[in-house]
């Protein structure tokens, strides 16, 4: 089990209907830290937020998280019997052949429109953005730079751009086709320019202030 590092692992209970109540702004974050014990990954955060953007309920999302491969490694030491009754029902009814009217048939728990008036792919562009440049930020305090590698180092900051861009395009497009969230090794697989393309520009714009601050104070 993940984390275990003994026979005795450290349980904590999820607050089930706590977690359905959260804002908006705190329902995934607190989801992911909830069910799969971590902030989100940009690519998880941005198929969840367009999950719900197209009506996906929140019981629903908890479902998927807690029925992937990850939340069941994590469900052990975050038990919740109501969430688990929940998957039960899941798994009975993705099957059933009357496509996302299914889903109806799951417990009507939470805000009855839980995305109204919320602009979930805004909110997750601007989430990736805030993560990544945090992460910049933390490497530059843990890292010693030498002037030798200062240009190495601004470039591995821009491929990790331009990964997350491909990464969120490669999500947005899996799941308006109603695919799984994309894996890892499709992150970087590119894709024409699509209705996305704000967000990777509002990244860029982030990184780009960002970097130039940071290296003006560097050389100078």
């Amino acid at each position: 089990m993940k984390g275990q590092s003994s026979g005795k692992e450290s349980c904590t209970a999820i607050n089930f209907h706590q977690i359905l109540a959260l804002p908006h702004e705190e329902f995934l974050p607190g989801a992911f830290r909830a069910l799969m014990g971590r902030d989100p990954d940009a690519i998880g955060i941005a198929h969840y937020a367009l999950r719900l953007k197209h009506g996906a309920s929140r019981v629903l999302v908890l479902a998927e998280m807690r029925n992937s491969v990850e939340g069941q490694a994590h469900a052990g030491i975050a038990p919740s019997s109501e969430l688990d009754m929940v998957v039960r029902r899941y798994r009975r009814v993705r099957g059933l052949p009357l496509g996302p009217w299914r889903w109806a048939l799951l417990p009507r728990l939470g805000p009855s429109k839980p995305g109204a008036g919320f602009d979930w792919e805004h909110w997750a562009s601007h989430y990736a953005a805030r993560q990544q440049a945090a992460a910049a930020i933390h490497m530059l305090q843990t890292t010693a730079l030498g002037s030798a590698d200062i240009d190495q180092k601004f470039a591995a900051f821009e491929q990790r751009l331009d990964s997350l861009a491909d990464a969120l395009q490669n999500t947005v497009m899996v799941a308006q086709e109603g695919g799984p969230p994309p894996t890892q090794a499709t992150e970087r697989q590119q894709y024409a320019a699509s209705s996305v393309a704000e967000v990777s520009w509002d990244a860029r714009s982030i990184y780009d202030q960002l970097l130039h601050r940071l290296k003006n104070s560097i050389l100078d």
